[in-house]
């Protein structure tokens, strides 16, 4: 009867030493793939943040042409603000994307502390996308003001009539192109997205290999 009983209890032992190590098996596979998907995702995002970056500086450098050239004959300083606001934004979101760009390409995603990881990432540049939302409104509110720096011109040589009716139509693409990106979720960052669900899973994963 002992022997019975003790060879039961190996056989247990056996067979929970086994499961521990398929536990600990499947705990690395699902952490390599969590990684590898984040690994790429983040490597997108990277690019991506440097495309804008670059495209962000050539438009300040378009609007700081425009300001140094007078290229729609201001004659008085406060015309060239909303250009200036314009310049400023894209110049400040250029480098809040090479800042971010860093800081995420600096962050270890090793299996072992991929979890702390990703969350470094995402907090990262969530607080990136709040600080490009705000100077992004301040872009399309100097845009919209922009068609009024020209309207003394404008009324000078069409009169004030066909002026008024030139200033309504970039307020109208303006208004739209805002309304649209909010519609489209351009405003939202799908790489972002992508690594909430990477987390997501993981820790959901893990919590199911820790209940079993």
């Amino acid at each position: 009867m002992a022997t019975t009983f003790e060879a039961l209890q190996a056989a247990w032992q056996t067979c929970d030493q086994q499961w521990q190590t398929q536990k600990k098996v499947s705990e690395r596979l699902i952490r390599s793939m969590i990684r590898e998907r984040s690994v790429t995702t983040l490597a997108a995002m990277g690019r991506q943040n440097l495309l804008l970056a670059g495209l962000f500086l050539l438009y300040t450098a378009f609007f700081i042409a425009c300001i140094v050239g007078n290229a729609f004959d201001y004659t008085a300083v406060v015309f060239f603000i909303p250009l200036s606001v314009q310049a400023v934004a894209c110049l400040v979101g250029a480098l809040l994307l090479l800042s971010v760009y860093q800081r995420i390409k600096n962050i270890s995603l090793a299996n072992e502390s991929l979890a702390g990881g990703l969350r470094q990432a995402i907090d990262a540049n969530e607080r990136h996308l709040k600080m490009s939302h705000k100077i992004w409104w301040c872009y399309f509110m100097a845009g919209a003001a922009f068609p009024f720096t020209c309207l003394p011109a404008a009324i000078a040589k069409r009169g004030t009539a066909e002026a008024l009716g030139y200033l309504v139509i970039p307020l109208v693409i303006i208004l739209g192109m805002v309304l649209l990106a909010k519609k489209m979720g351009w405003f939202k960052s799908s790489k972002q997205e992508s690594l909430k669900r990477h987390l997501a899973e993981l820790e959901s994963h893990l919590a199911e290999l820790e209940a079993a």
